[in-house]
């Protein structure tokens, strides 16, 4: 078992113990109460641990091309995690949205101070205090929302840079996988779009998968990793 492997193990254990109700003998109740307490204080230095490790770790398949969206779709009905390569200007856009009154109009002063909150709790979120600024220094018209998304992402892109964006999605990734008990030793990890120079510092390995011609079961599980004989019980499985 590598060290990854061990460190998600332990996590997942220690999160099954912290959430299972204590029932049962009173006689046994107060040490197993006593366990329960000592594993939910110790969930987050095992949680730690897993980030840490997960940058080193993770494998990352990354379709691009026409067949993307239905690369994505049935990758997910067959419970590979999928991530979104656009998470991090999306939740900055959204922030920054809300704050809007007039749902469209100048993106100023207020606007930035707004993107440079959010920017800096994402900062926060990662254990990332040392980071280059979202740079920002001339007023733009935003009319929509879609608007505003290529206008921060294009904010975001230049600093704090793609670097603190893969490691966003990274975060991201590892975020979602522990919450759900997914199992980021053995299955690859499907994110979607991002942008070209993103997608190579995400993950230990990123796979780039090029979907312009008919995508299907067998393409995507072949894809993904999954041997001959799982491909051919997954597509026997579909019919």
């Amino acid at each position: 078992m590598s060290e990854f492997q061990d460190a998600l193990k332990s996590y997942h254990d220690a999160k099954k113990i912290a959430d299972t109700p204590v029932e049962g003998d009173w006689r046994s109740m107060a040490g197993r109460l006593a366990l329960q307490s000592r594993t939910r204080d110790e969930l987050p230095d095992l949680r730690a641990k897993v980030v840490a490790l997960a940058g080193r770790n993770i494998s990352v398949v990354i379709p691009e091309g026409a067949g993307t969206d239905k690369f994505c779709a049935i990758a997910s009905k067959r419970g590979f995690l999928v991530v979104n390569g656009d998470v991090v200007y999306r939740r900055i856009a959204d922030y920054v949205w809300q704050g809007m009154a007039h749902k469209g109009g100048q993106f100023g002063i207020s606007q930035y101070s707004m993107m440079l909150d959010e920017v800096g709790g994402m900062m926060s979120e990662m254990g990332v205090f040392r980071a280059s600024p979202p740079q920002w220094n001339t007023a733009a018209n935003v009319s929509n929302y879609d608007d505003l998304l290529k206008y921060i992402t294009s904010i975001i892109n230049n600093a704090p840079g793609v670097q603190f964006v893969a490691q966003y999605i990274s975060h991201e990734v590892v975020r979602l996988a522990l919450e759900i008990g997914y199992d980021l030793s053995s299955r690859p990890v499907v994110v979607k779009s991002p942008a070209p120079e993103v997608a190579r510092l995400v993950g230990a390995s990123s796979k780039i998968v090029t979907t312009n011609g008919r995508i299907g079961l067998e393409f995507v599980l072949e894809a993904l990793g999954a041997t001959k004989d799982e491909v051919k019980r997954a597509v026997a499985e579909e019919k």
